[in-house]
Protein backbone atom coordinates (compact mmCIF):
# COMPACT_ATOMS: atom_id res chain seq x y z
CA UNK A 1 0.00 0.00 0.00
CA UNK A 2 0.98 3.60 -0.53
CA UNK A 3 -1.07 5.64 1.95
CA UNK A 4 -4.63 4.44 1.41
CA UNK A 5 -3.91 3.36 -2.18
CA UNK A 6 -3.13 -0.24 -3.09
CA UNK A 7 -0.50 -0.43 -5.85
CA UNK A 8 0.42 -3.33 -8.10
CA UNK A 9 4.00 -4.36 -7.26
CA UNK A 10 4.61 -5.94 -10.68
CA UNK A 11 5.27 -9.31 -12.26
CA UNK A 12 7.64 -11.64 -10.44
CA UNK A 13 9.66 -14.66 -11.49
CA UNK A 14 10.43 -17.38 -8.95
CA UNK A 15 12.85 -20.10 -10.00
CA UNK A 16 14.90 -22.47 -7.98
CA UNK A 17 16.07 -25.91 -7.12
CA UNK A 18 15.23 -28.23 -4.25
CA UNK A 19 17.38 -31.26 -3.48
CA UNK A 20 16.98 -33.85 -0.73
CA UNK A 21 19.15 -36.77 0.32
CA UNK A 22 18.72 -39.31 3.10
CA UNK A 23 20.29 -42.67 3.79
CA UNK A 24 20.21 -45.29 6.51
CA UNK A 25 23.82 -45.67 7.65
CA UNK A 26 23.28 -49.04 9.36
CA UNK A 27 21.41 -50.50 6.38
CA UNK A 28 24.21 -49.22 4.15
CA UNK A 29 26.83 -51.04 6.22
CA UNK A 30 24.73 -54.20 5.92
CA UNK A 31 25.74 -54.24 2.24
CA UNK A 32 29.18 -55.32 3.47
CA UNK A 33 29.71 -59.07 3.84
CA UNK A 34 28.95 -60.35 7.33
CA UNK A 35 27.39 -57.14 8.60
CA UNK A 36 24.08 -57.20 10.45
CA UNK A 37 24.14 -53.71 11.95
CA UNK A 38 20.51 -52.82 11.17
CA UNK A 39 19.14 -55.81 13.09
CA UNK A 40 21.38 -55.12 16.08
CA UNK A 41 21.39 -51.31 16.15
CA UNK A 42 18.25 -50.15 14.32
CA UNK A 43 18.42 -47.39 11.75
CA UNK A 44 20.39 -44.16 11.73
CA UNK A 45 19.39 -41.85 8.92
CA UNK A 46 21.10 -38.51 8.37
CA UNK A 47 19.27 -36.23 5.93
CA UNK A 48 19.71 -32.92 4.17
CA UNK A 49 17.28 -30.80 2.18
CA UNK A 50 18.28 -27.57 0.48
CA UNK A 51 16.06 -25.17 -1.41
CA UNK A 52 17.73 -22.50 -3.53
CA UNK A 53 15.51 -19.68 -4.76
CA UNK A 54 16.03 -16.84 -7.22
CA UNK A 55 13.02 -14.56 -7.02
CA UNK A 56 12.89 -11.14 -8.69
CA UNK A 57 10.33 -8.68 -9.93
CA UNK A 58 10.76 -8.56 -13.69
CA UNK A 59 8.21 -5.87 -14.55
CA UNK A 60 6.49 -3.03 -12.74
CA UNK A 61 7.40 -0.48 -10.07
CA UNK A 62 9.49 -2.97 -8.06
CA UNK A 63 11.43 -4.29 -11.08
CA UNK A 64 14.80 -5.78 -10.06
CA UNK A 65 13.82 -6.14 -6.41
CA UNK A 66 13.17 -9.33 -4.45
CA UNK A 67 9.60 -10.24 -3.47
CA UNK A 68 8.78 -10.32 0.23
CA UNK A 69 9.55 -13.48 2.19
CA UNK A 70 11.69 -15.06 -0.54
CA UNK A 71 14.99 -16.15 1.08
CA UNK A 72 17.73 -17.28 -1.32
CA UNK A 73 18.12 -20.53 0.59
CA UNK A 74 16.45 -22.72 3.15
CA UNK A 75 18.54 -25.59 4.51
CA UNK A 76 17.19 -28.43 6.62
CA UNK A 77 19.39 -31.18 7.99
CA UNK A 78 19.49 -33.62 10.84
CA UNK A 79 19.44 -37.24 11.86
CA UNK A 80 16.69 -39.72 12.65
CA UNK A 81 17.17 -42.84 14.77
CA UNK A 82 14.78 -45.77 15.11
CA UNK A 83 15.15 -49.04 16.99
CA UNK A 84 12.96 -52.05 16.19
CA UNK A 85 9.82 -49.99 15.64
CA UNK A 86 9.84 -49.27 19.39
CA UNK A 87 11.96 -46.13 19.76
CA UNK A 88 12.19 -43.14 17.42
CA UNK A 89 14.20 -39.96 17.89
CA UNK A 90 15.00 -37.07 15.60
CA UNK A 91 17.26 -34.03 15.81
CA UNK A 92 16.84 -31.53 13.02
CA UNK A 93 17.77 -27.99 12.10
CA UNK A 94 16.31 -25.38 9.78
CA UNK A 95 18.45 -22.50 8.51
CA UNK A 96 16.83 -19.67 6.57
CA UNK A 97 18.68 -16.88 4.74
CA UNK A 98 17.90 -13.25 5.45
CA UNK A 99 15.11 -11.79 3.34
CA UNK A 100 12.81 -8.80 3.06
CA UNK A 101 9.40 -8.41 4.62
CA UNK A 102 8.26 -5.98 1.95
CA UNK A 103 8.43 -5.82 -1.82
CA UNK A 104 10.28 -2.48 -1.78
CA UNK A 105 13.29 -4.17 -0.06
CA UNK A 106 13.36 -1.59 2.72
CA UNK A 107 16.46 -2.09 4.90
CA UNK A 108 14.47 -1.64 8.14
CA UNK A 109 12.14 -4.45 7.00
CA UNK A 110 14.84 -7.08 6.66
CA UNK A 111 14.22 -10.42 8.35
CA UNK A 112 17.64 -11.62 9.56
CA UNK A 113 18.76 -15.17 8.86
CA UNK A 114 17.99 -17.66 11.59
CA UNK A 115 18.69 -21.25 12.62
CA UNK A 116 16.36 -23.40 14.72
CA UNK A 117 16.91 -26.92 16.12
CA UNK A 118 14.15 -29.34 17.14
CA UNK A 119 14.41 -32.61 19.08
CA UNK A 120 11.56 -35.14 19.07
CA UNK A 121 11.04 -38.72 20.10
CA UNK A 122 8.61 -41.44 21.01
CA UNK A 123 8.74 -44.88 22.57
CA UNK A 124 6.16 -47.64 22.50
CA UNK A 125 5.59 -48.91 26.04
CA UNK A 126 2.88 -51.46 25.30
CA UNK A 127 2.44 -52.93 21.81
CA UNK A 128 1.16 -50.26 19.44
CA UNK A 129 -1.46 -49.15 21.94
CA UNK A 130 0.51 -46.97 24.38
CA UNK A 131 3.19 -44.57 23.18
CA UNK A 132 5.08 -41.94 25.17
CA UNK A 133 6.10 -38.97 23.01
CA UNK A 134 7.77 -35.64 23.50
CA UNK A 135 10.01 -33.02 22.10
CA UNK A 136 11.67 -29.68 22.38
CA UNK A 137 11.05 -27.09 19.68
CA UNK A 138 13.69 -24.37 19.31
CA UNK A 139 16.09 -26.47 21.36
CA UNK A 140 18.75 -23.76 21.80
CA UNK A 141 16.18 -21.00 22.42
CA UNK A 142 17.11 -18.99 19.33
CA UNK A 143 15.68 -15.46 19.45
CA UNK A 144 14.41 -14.66 15.99
CA UNK A 145 11.45 -13.45 14.03
CA UNK A 146 10.14 -14.65 10.72
CA UNK A 147 7.62 -11.90 9.96
CA UNK A 148 7.43 -8.13 10.14
CA UNK A 149 4.00 -6.56 10.28
CA UNK A 150 2.97 -2.93 10.15
CA UNK A 151 2.92 -2.75 13.97
CA UNK A 152 6.34 -4.41 14.38
CA UNK A 153 7.99 -7.80 14.39
CA UNK A 154 6.11 -11.01 14.98
CA UNK A 155 8.49 -12.99 17.22
CA UNK A 156 8.89 -16.69 16.61
CA UNK A 157 8.09 -19.10 19.44
CA UNK A 158 10.68 -19.44 22.17
CA UNK A 159 11.88 -22.85 23.28
CA UNK A 160 8.97 -25.05 24.22
CA UNK A 161 8.67 -28.56 25.54
CA UNK A 162 5.82 -30.92 24.99
CA UNK A 163 5.03 -34.50 25.79
CA UNK A 164 2.25 -36.92 26.34
CA UNK A 165 0.83 -40.39 26.14
CA UNK A 166 -0.93 -41.61 23.03
CA UNK A 167 -3.40 -44.40 23.72
CA UNK A 168 -5.14 -46.27 20.94
CA UNK A 169 -6.93 -49.54 20.42
CA UNK A 170 -6.36 -51.57 17.29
Amino acid sequence: TSGSTIDNVGDARHQGLEVMAQTDVFALTDKLPGSDAAAALGSLSPYVNVMLLDAKFIKGPQEGKTPAYAPQYTLRFGVQYAFRDVLKASLGSTLVDDHFADDANTASRTVPSYKVWDLTGDVKVWKDNVVLFGGINNLFDERYYARIRSEGTDPAPERNLYGGIRVGVR
